[in-house]
């Protein structure tokens, strides 16, 4: 049953991100604030259901952004060659801020 839970946050938490994307949240405030804080409310949403706490589940979240940045992803990427290194990533972000996962 955990491994199942994993497997949907990590499939969830992809898919909603780049669904948020993929609507046009632009840079409606001109330096990337709003866009980042809706990608972000999106990532918790799922986060906190694997998590103890909100502060784990917002250091989960930063943890994602900040690899996936500095590894040059795009959330689109997630649909292609680079869904195995984002699940990896988004797996061991969990992980470190207190998610049990199998």
């Amino acid at each position: 049953m955990e491994m199942q839970k994993v497997v949907v946050f990590v499939s969830a938490a992809v898919g909603s991100l780049v669904a948020v994307s993929s609507f046009g949240v632009g840079d409606m405030d001109g330096d990337g604030t709003h866009a980042r804080s809706v990608h972000m409310e999106a990532c918790l949403r799922q986060v906190r259901q694997i998590v103890v706490d909100e502060a784990a589940a917002v250091r989960s979240c930063e943890c994602m952004y900040g690899e996936f940045e500095e590894k040059g992803y795009a959330l689109t990427d997630a649909f292609g060659s680079d869904f195995e290194d984002m699940s990896r990533i988004t797996r061991s972000c969990a992980a470190r801020n207190g998610a049990r996962l199998p």
